[in-house]
């Protein structure tokens, strides 16, 4: 039960490391490889994976289609984030979840077909990821 609790802590990180990640480009690749497994065999912290990619896609989409800083928000931490945050990177990241998207998808398929009900988001998430494919069709 330790255990179980203990990874789940840790998965429960995940939102917070796909807050504004200036390295998603580089490193989403690998991420997904235990993204796509855990999603299929630990339905537990499927919620988690769920929020943290529709955090992942909403915030560089939201950059990406902004054409002033100021219109993401006014608060301090947001600016502080922002400063190194360009609308080049937000593109390069949706360029790699883009790429990504078609296995994401049949994962989330899959999961969401085989449960009862969508406690994890699934629907939510595909919905962001078809929306991806077909807005940024052109990057």
């Amino acid at each position: 039960l330790q255990m179980v609790s203990s990874r789940y802590s840790l998965w429960s990180l995940l939102p917070s490391f796909c807050n504004y990640p200036s390295d998603a480009a580089k490193s989403f690749e690998d991420l997904e490889k235990h993204l796509r497994s855990k999603l299929k065999e630990e339905p537990d912290i499927r919620g988690i994976i769920c929020t943290s990619l529709q955090l992942l896609i909403r915030q560089n989409k939201n950059i990406k289609d902004s054409n002033d800083k100021d219109d993401i928000g006014q608060d301090m931490a947001n600016k502080q984030v922002l400063v190194n945050y360009s609308q080049q990177v937000a593109t390069e990241n949706l360029r790699v979840l883009q790429i990504s998207a078609n296995n994401l998808l049949e994962d989330l398929s899959d999961v969401f077909l085989k449960s009862t009900e969508d406690d994890g988001g699934c629907l939510q998430v595909l919905f962001l990821f078809l929306q991806l494919n077909s807005d940024y069709a052109g990057l």
